[in-house]
């Protein structure tokens, strides 16, 4: 049952891995014309109090093109009765549920390409003295997608 992902749900996935990519190519352009020592770590005020090479940075983006890689394969080729959903799925509201659990995927994928984008930027530019408001911020909209897909599933599911 391939219904329950919509196109707009299909261009919200490819958008977040356009931004995680761009993350990476922008780390690889970076990495070449910083100095071989950079500061990798800072803290809450945004000083540095770490240093390494600046190839470093790609980590995170790498790591999150992973990660939502993982979830994109789970969700094109695992069937939604197999996924791990928050109310016990009626089957005459299926397609509304699984689309339901659908948009919170790509939403958490496209949170994702955001702040990895952001955060490969700020970093590259040696300028994270907002890192800790975008991660508030991050984590905020993550929860807020992850409350609303319960919320809809439960209301969906009547």
């Amino acid at each position: 049952m391939k219904n329950h992902i919509t196109l707009k749900q299909k261009i919200v996935e490819i958008l977040a891995y356009v931004l995680m990519w761009a993350s990476i190519v922008i780390g690889i352009i970076w990495s070449a014309k910083l100095p071989k020592e950079v500061a990798t770590h800072f803290d809450a005020a945004g000083n540095a109090d770490g240093y390494g090479s600046p190839y470093s940075f790609l980590f995170l983006p790498i790591i999150m093109l992973i990660s939502c890689g993982i979830s994109s394969l789970v969700l094109h080729f695992m069937p939604p009765d197999l996924w791990s959903m928050p109310v016990k799925v009626k089957p005459e509201h299926a397609v509304r549920v699984y689309r339901d659990v659908v948009w919170m995927m790509v939403g958490m994928e496209f949170c994702f390409g955001v702040f990895t984008l952001y955060s490969t930027i700020t970093a590259y530019m040696q300028k994270m003295d907002g890192m800790l408001a975008a991660t508030f911020i991050f984590l905020a909209v993550l929860f807020g997608i992850i409350i609303w897909c319960i919320v809809a599933c439960v209301r969906h599911n009547r």
